[in-house]
Parts: C-alpha cells; structure tokens; sequence
C-alpha cells in the first residue's frame, strides 16, 4: 500500500513538473467606432497542447481580467473597454488549466487606441499592430505583430537614449503571416550586450509607423 502511494505521489509530481501552460496563439482585434461606442472583437487559435486539461481563457483589458470565457470559444465581443490615461486600450489572452491548475504566460498583445467623436459616423480601425513583452526585459524581449491582411515587410530599429542606432531586426518576405513575431536578443550590432536603460523602437511594417519605449534592466 505504501509502494501505491509512493509510485502515485511521485505521480502527482511529475505531472506537475512537466505540465506546459501553453498560450494562446495568433490573437487579432477588430476595432470599430459606431457613434458613442468603441466595439472590440477579439479572436483567437487554441493553444498548443498540453499536459494540463485546457478549461478556460481569461481575457485582459488593460492588465486586468475583463472576462472569462470556456475552452471552446475562440472570440470575444468587449463594447468600450476601459483605457489607460493615453487612450489605449492593451488586450491579450491567457489559457487556464487544470489537472494540474495553471495559467499560461500571455498570447501577443494587441493596442487600440479609443476613438471619440461628436458625429453619428461609422469608423473601421486597424489595430496598432506592435507591443513588446516583456517590458521591462532583463535578457531579450520579443516584439509581436497582428494585421488583418499579410505582412509584406516589418522592419524594426533600436535606438537608445542618445538617438544612435543600436541594432536594426527585419523581415523581408513576398508575404508574412498576419501574426509575426520578432524576437530582440538584447544584444547590438556587434553582438555586445547593450548596457541598462532606456530605449526606442522605430517600427515601420508595410505603409504603418509606430515608435515606442522599453526599459532594459540589469
């Protein structure tokens, strides 16, 4: 009896070591503004399988819980959503499991910004199509794309605080998928690491150009 218990304990404990909370994959927002409202619809691909039992998908508005949705949903409606102080709004998607329980690391984050207009009007709006995570990054960070048509070119520079180059990544291709992932290993040019601070990035994929800011730590 004593042997059982052990062999199941010893179980229990393997399942839990080799359990992969996989994330979602390849999310994309729809974002449209019909006179008041920001409408958001969020869809999705299942997660690569795993050892846990997938149950459920959490889905963050502004690094908050917003809703919970079961594991075979794949897409969200959200009506105005609550924005940050710029008037942004950051969505991603987390898997829960169980057996044993879990939640799995984000999908790509995707950033709209709000719309307010004083007209009866329709507005169709593509998603900013960039986010960087994580931010603050120690070692590397990796740069997430989603676009409603395919990516032709995506092209991204890092400066650092002084405006100088630091390390440029690109993807040149006939045609990318709509959801690209660009991984920056925190080193320069010359393959140094950059030292601890503040940066820039320059992205410019297909007509689109967006700059932002991330934060190396030591």
């Amino acid at each position: 009896m004593k042997k059982l218990i052990f062999i199941l304990i010893l179980l229990s404990i393997s399942t839990v070591v080799y359990a992969q909370f996989n994330p979602p994959l390849n999310l994309v927002v729809d974002h449209y503004y019909i006179y008041p409202c920001n409408y958001f619809y969020l869809y999705w691909e299942p997660p690569e399988p795993g050892v846990p039992d997938l149950v459920n998908y959490n889905i963050y508005a502004n690094w908050e819980v917003y809703d919970t949705v079961p594991e075979y949903t794949l897409s969200c409606s959200i009506d105005d959503a609550p924005c940050d102080s710029l008037g942004y709004v950051h969505f991603y998607i987390t898997a829960l499991y169980e057996n044993p329980e879990g939640e799995s690391s984000p999908s790509n984050i995707v950033t709209c910004a709000m719309l307010l207009s004083s007209e009866n009007n329709i507005v169709i709006c593509e998603s900013a199509i960039i986010e960087n995570f994580p931010n603050p990054f120690r070692s590397s960070t990796t740069f997430s794309f989603s676009s409603k048509e395919p990516i032709q070119n995506a092209e991204i520079k890092v400066y650092n605080i002084k405006g100088q180059l630091v390390r440029e990544l690109r993807f040149n291709a006939s045609s990318l998928p709509r959801f690209l992932e660009i991984k920056w290993d925190g080193k320069n040019e010359y393959g140094s690491d950059v030292a601890q601070g503040i940066y820039f990035y320059k992205c410019d994929i297909d007509d689109k150009k967006i700059i932002g800011k991330m934060i190396k730590l030591r």
